[in-house]
């Protein structure tokens, strides 16, 4: 009887020892908030709370406040390491993220539906975002100088220009099935080193086809479901493939040999820097100002583009065609390939007198316009080429 009291002492001792330290070794301290107050447009409608661990929480009903003046925010910008907009916001307010340079990642509900001007400019430490299906807006320079971020999801929005201008970390872009207009030369400008793009079924407007000009960029690919566009090896076409819209710049690859079912090559189509020769069948009737023979010159001081001519460059075209004239037009060195069997030349015995009166007519116009050229050039500069 002494042994088993002596035994339920014993256990009692260590009942009492761990009931009077119920937290340390077993359970974890849990976060202290250390600030918080109102940030909606309406005044209490959202509030914050930041804790000691750096997570910043947005929680309420409807917009977010504007902070026109980036440092006016409640919140301590440097104390910020984490983000979390809680379901019921539906605007994030301008400016209200910006310059928060230890930022690293940001967790959107699915009631936000858009994101203002500046709302993450230059958290360059911002690695990742994810962005809930309800987006309609993403407004200029939301995202600008977000150095750190590498690869960007958008499943439904329309992208302002700008928004992700100066991400020079990013190295992936993914459109959704949501996004119908992109403007990707300047919502995506100076991403020097973008990668790779991929484009929804929904997109039906690209408002520029720029988005191949980035120098690093080896592929562009588009859902098979898109009833606009289309891709192959990773180069933008229309749907047919009738028109080449864009050649990657960052593809290593020397020379390219243009489909034969393209009739129309678009402006600045293959602005790369490695690309040396082109190919164009006979069938192309339109080719757009810079289409070849150019590289995209960015100034990294404005982020200014301009055209270069690159040296050595080499046209394979056909006689009297929209290239040939293309390589004349811009001086550019050019190579003229044998007449299809199917296509006689000016002075072969099966061209009908029709065919042979247009040609000749093509070719005196050609001789004018060089004539006019020759002639603004001497007044330009007093030599007549």
């Amino acid at each position: 009887m002494k042994r088993s009291y002596k035994y339920f002492s014993v256990l009692m001792s260590f009942v009492l020892l761990f009931s009077a330290f119920p937290v340390f070794g077993l359970v974890g301290n849990a976060a202290e908030i250390v600030a918080g107050g109102e940030c909606g447009d309406q005044g209490d409608n959202v509030t914050w709370t930041l804790d000691d661990e750096g997570l910043l929480i947005i929680s309420g009903s409807g917009e977010m406040k504007d902070y026109v003046e980036h440092h006016s925010t409640p919140w301590e910008k440097e104390r910020v390491l984490s983000v979390k907009i809680e379901y019921g916001v539906s605007r994030i307010g301008v400016s209200a993220f910006s310059d928060c340079s230890n930022l690293s990642s940001v967790s959107i509900g699915d009631s936000v539906t858009e994101i203002s001007i500046h709302a993450f400019l230059n958290c360059r430490n911002l690695k990742e975002i994810h962005f809930p299906n309800s987006f309609t807006f993403i407004d200029m320079e939301a995202f600008s100088g977000c150095t750190g971020l590498q690869k960007v999801v958008i499943p439904s929005a329309f992208i302002n220009d700008g928004a992700f201008s100066g991400c020079t970390g990013l190295k992936s872009i993914i459109i959704g099935d949501g996004v119908r207009v992109l403007c990707p030369g300047l919502a995506f400008c100076s991403c020097f080193n973008l990668e790779a793009v991929s484009l929804g079924k929904g997109l039906t407007d690209l408002e520029d086809y720029n988005i191949g000009a980035f120098t690093h960029l080896t592929g562009i690919t588009v859902d098979p479901d898109n009833s606009v566009y289309s891709s192959e090896d990773g180069i933008l076409y229309n749907k047919d493939k009738t028109e080449l819209l864009r050649y990657p710049g960052g593809r290593t690859t020397k020379s390219f040999i243009v489909p034969d079912s393209v009739n129309s090559i678009h402006y600045g189509a293959f602005l790369s820097d490695n690309l040396t020769e082109i190919t164009i069948p006979s069938g192309v009737t339109s080719v757009g100002d810079y289409a070849f023979g150019y590289s995209q010159v960015t100034d990294p001081n404005d982020g200014r583009t301009r055209y270069e001519k690159m040296p050595g460059f080499l046209i394979h075209c056909y006689s009297d065609s929209a290239a040939y004239r293309y390589a004349v037009f811009n001086e550019i060195e050019y190579d003229l390939l044998d007449q299809p069997a199917d296509d006689p030349s000016p002075d072969s015995d099966d061209a009908s007198p029709v065919v042979l009166l247009f040609r000749n007519g093509i070719k005196l116009i050609r001789d004018i316009i060089q004539y006019l050229i020759s002639l603004v050039r001497f007044f330009q500069t007093g030599k007549l080429s």
